[in-house]
């Protein structure tokens, strides 16, 4: 239970404050009653309208299919394109945030979160949460040995890292890697001898581009399986904290941050 005009805010209706304003002129109506009292207390789930529009709930996950040029921030200081300018001017009151980064001239699937636990999760390297990637390279993309070597792992100025090979043509490469280092899909391609052309997302774990049926530029939401993945990511997750909650004595665990860059 919240406030209502706390569960509009979260549902990107405005600030707090123009929720308020909403509630108090009668324009928000809660299963079918309309209040008139912003601090009323309404479950999370309810059906709630705004001039006789529904609000859905805010989705655990969105998906962007981020164009190039656009980079990974909410707002950028040089005045660049950003995912400012690439979402709905909503999201952030939704409290959306993107789940890592997608260098600028990186294009494809770019996850956003209303849960910071589920980021942390989808973020932390321990949890190898897959990411595939579509590469045009210059060089000989059809190598009978790439598989092997980017297997046995490629070395950066980060560490070795290894990536699999999951499909190559005539100057391109399909790569999947299990971390998301700062332009590390590039940098592993790079050092077997293939640069990077272009670079394209197409899967983040679950969630695959192609199944969500948007073009460039445009967000949906994640649906069926891959967001029931993400809810038992959460349960798991927070029966874990219960556990270690319950155990008392135990040294609290200092849980390590991941680089969020991607591509």
């Amino acid at each position: 239970m919240a406030p209502v005009s706390k569960v509009l805010a979260d549902r990107g209706a405005g600030t707090r404050r123009e929720c308020d304003t909403l509630v108090k002129r009668g324009r928000v109506s809660v299963d079918g009653e309309i209040l008139r009292s912003p601090t009323r207390r309404v479950p999370a789930s309810s059906r709630i309208h705004l001039d006789g529009e529904e609000l859905l709930p805010t989705p655990l996950l969105m998906a962007l299919y981020k164009p190039k040029g656009v980079h990974s921030t909410m707002g950028d200081p040089l005045g660049r394109p950003s995912l400012l300018e690439a979402t709905p001017s909503n999201w952030k009151r939704m409290q959306l945030h993107p789940v890592g980064r997608l260098d600028a001239d990186t294009t494809g699937l770019l996850l956003f979160s209303r849960d910071g636990q589920l980021t942390q999760y989808l973020l932390h390297p321990r949890n190898e949460v897959e990411r595939e990637y579509v590469a045009q390279v210059d060089g000989d993309a059809l190598r009978g040995d790439l598989r092997e070597v980017l297997a046995a792992g490629v070395e950066t100025s980060d560490g070795t890292f290894p990536a699999e090979l999951v499909e190559q043509a005539e100057g391109r490469v399909r790569v999947m890697v299990k971390e998301g280092k700062y332009r590390m899909v590039r940098r592993l391609l790079a050092n077997v001898g293939l640069p990077v052309v272009e670079l394209h997302r197409v899967r983040y774990g679950p969630v695959r581009l192609e199944d969500l049926g948007i073009d460039v530029g445009e967000w949906a939401p994640v649906t069926g399986e891959a967001v029931e993945w993400a809810d038992e990511v959460l349960r798991r997750g927070r029966g874990q904290e219960g556990t270690a909650r319950g155990g008392g004595g135990g040294e609290k665990k200092r849980s390590s941050s991941s680089s969020s860059g991607g591509g």
